[in-house]
């Protein structure tokens, strides 16, 4: 009988991975602003991996309803040089809304004043190049220091 079970991506792997500018992409982000991803592609033309997880560790702020950040996943497009809807430049925050088909899930956390924590998990990768894009919808901005995004790759095996 076949097993199915996990298995370490080509990518980064298992192990957690910084994507997002050392927190300074994310750093005193206006709610409802985005930011894109300034640390460089997600290479998935050549591991193909299938998963990613994504997780935030954000700095103490009040938050207030509805306390989440959006994930979007930004494709290289055909031209070499934009990437989804070329609304974004890699980390420059913009009080844009990106846009809905590149959204990949929400990370929630409770309201009140604390540092915020959260993980998103099985986030289905394109394939071929692609950044991250996080939108603040904390309802305040976010701590000027303290934040970090980092992700994981991954697969599915079956032996």
């Amino acid at each position: 009988m076949a097993v199915e079970k996990w298995t370490a991506g080509a990518g980064v792997g298992l192990t957690w991975t910084a994507i997002f500018g050392a927190g300074a992409d994310l750093n005193s982000m206006a709610n409802l602003s985005s930011v894109m991803s300034s640390t460089g592609d997600i290479a998935n033309d050549t591991a193909l991996d299938i998963f990613a997880d994504l997780s935030v560790q954000l700095g103490s702020a009040t938050w207030a309803s509805p306390s989440m950040i959006s994930v979007f996943a930004y494709p290289l497009n055909g031209d070499g040089t934009t990437y989804g809807d070329n609304q974004l430049t890699a980390g420059t925050q913009a009080a844009k809304v990106p846009a809905p088909q590149f959204w990949v899930g929400n990370i929630n956390f409770p309201n009140g004043a604390a540092a915020a924590f959260g993980t998103l998990e099985r986030i289905i990768m394109p394939p071929g190049k692609f950044r991250f894009v996080i939108q603040n919808n904390g309802g305040v901005a976010m701590a000027a220091t303290g934040n970090a995004v980092q992700y994981r790759t991954y697969n599915r095996s079956v032996a």
